[in-house]
């Protein structure tokens, strides 16, 4: 019963579970993680600009600052533990989370620590969190949070999602209504930025060319571009849920190690940065194991 609006292409932006791709049409692959993100805002004591990411048995918990001493709380967590979280109220819920980030991890360097999974994930995509920096291997804990501000904490299921096409004639798909992941230092966001970037890429050498940007033929140029190189970060970042929910001694030390490798390599550093987005200056990424998530 609305107005009615008539364009030569619809860019859908809307979700994951995207209306533009359901009358689209597009189908995805998908499957289910078995896990819930708790999600809230909270009050910390002290303002702090640096995102902290913490990896449990269960899944990681990262804090992110927001503005004027209010952080967001993003916790992957078992279903069972995310009914319980949700049933807190705002100060107990608090205790849980500063338990999870200040609790001493069973192995000194296992899967409990805050490692450099954080460092490296945000910073091979580009897309870095203006931060403090005091050292590179200074360890720096986590402000100590409050209470629980505004709505109460929400779980919502995790799952990984890949469109099988990113486009159709006249739509194309970005962010989320094309793919879905395992929220590891929110790289959902940065694959995201890198669709924007190649869709505005290909919309404009169209332009110039005088070609039909909303034609099938232009946009699978965008689409094939993306899909290959997300279903490969996809992948990576799947592989590195696993790896890093170990509690194996030596396999945090390989990890730790492999971490090191890619520290030193720009050349290898520059091959990720291509599939994540365009817009990193890989040269000035520092990858370590600085305990700091920057």
């Amino acid at each position: 019963g609305g107005p009615c609006i008539t364009t030569p292409l619809v860019v859908g932006c809307d979700g994951s579970n995207s209306f533009v791709a359901k009358e689209a049409g597009i189908r995805a692959s998908s499957r289910n993680y078995g896990q819930r993100a708790v999600t809230c805002t909270v009050s910390t004591k002290g303002g702090h600009s640096t995102a902290f990411q913490r990896f449990l048995p269960t899944g990681p918990i990262a804090l992110l600052p927001v503005r004027d001493g209010f952080s967001n709380i993003v916790w992957s967590t078992t279903v069972a533990e995310a009914e319980y979280l949700e049933g807190l109220g705002p100060k107990e819920f608090a205790r849980e989370v500063n338990e999870a980030f200040h609790s001493r991890p069973e192995e000194e360097d296992g899967g409990g620590g805050f490692g450099s999974l954080g460092s490296a994930l945000r910073s091979l995509t580009g897309k870095l969190i203006p931060s403090e920096t005091t050292g590179k291997d200074e360890f720096v804990a986590p402000p100590e949070v409050v209470e629980v501000v505004g709505m109460a904490q929400r779980s919502f299921p995790l799952r990984r999602k890949h469109v099988l096409t990113y486009c159709q004639r006249g739509v194309v798909l970005a962010g989320d209504a094309a793919h879905s992941i395992h929220p590891l230092a929110g790289q959902g966001v940065n694959i995201g930025f890198g669709d924007v970037d190649a869709l505005v890429a290909t919309i404009q050498e169209a332009l110039w060319s005088g070609q039909n940007y909303s034609d099938l033929l232009t946009l699978e140029k965008y689409s094939s571009k993306r899909k290959v190189a997300n279903a490969a970060l996809i992948s990576a970042l799947d592989a590195v849920k696993v790896i890093y929910q170990s509690q194996a001694t030596p396999l945090a030390l390989a990890r730790n190690w492999g971490m090191g490798i890619l520290n030193s390599s720009d050349l290898l550093k520059n091959l990720i940065v291509g599939y994540a987005s365009s817009n990193a200056d890989a040269s000035k990424i520092i990858v370590g194991h600085s305990r700091k998530m920057t």
